[in-house]
């Protein structure tokens, strides 16, 4: 968590005219280890760091670890009213995939906390 995850509000304070209204919709969120500089062990996606994060004692499994920056990163993005949604990159890609406990973990997140 850092520069990267929220940069687009620079750019909405510092370079939009505060009566402009955009709306903005982030395509591609979650973690990226490709990145860098970055903290942590080698790896690209989210299932690369379960044992970093066990290790650490930053999460007892790697679904909860995703899914606590998963949160802060939402909750993150409701403070700004020009956010319409962002979407988890990607089902289905290696590292990076979202499907079985964690699909069901964000189906569980997302009834417990419904957006308007």
């Amino acid at each position: 968590m850092g520069w990267y995850t929220v940069r687009y509000r620079q750019v909405y304070r510092h370079h939009l005219p505060a009566d402009l209204h955009v709306p903005l919709i982030i395509t591609e969120c979650g973690i990226d280890g490709l990145i860098e500089p970055r903290p942590g062990p080698a790896g690209a996606g989210w299932r690369d760091y379960v044992k970093y994060w066990r290790q650490n004692n930053i999460a007892p499994d790697g679904v909860t670890g995703y899914l606590d920056q998963l949160t802060w990163y939402d909750e993150e993005l409701q403070k700004d009213d020009y956010v319409v949604g962002a979407t988890i990159y990607a089902a289905g890609a290696d590292s990076y995939d979202v499907l079985g406990d964690m699909a069901d973990k964000l189906a569980w997140y997302w009834s417990a906390h419904p957006h308007s």
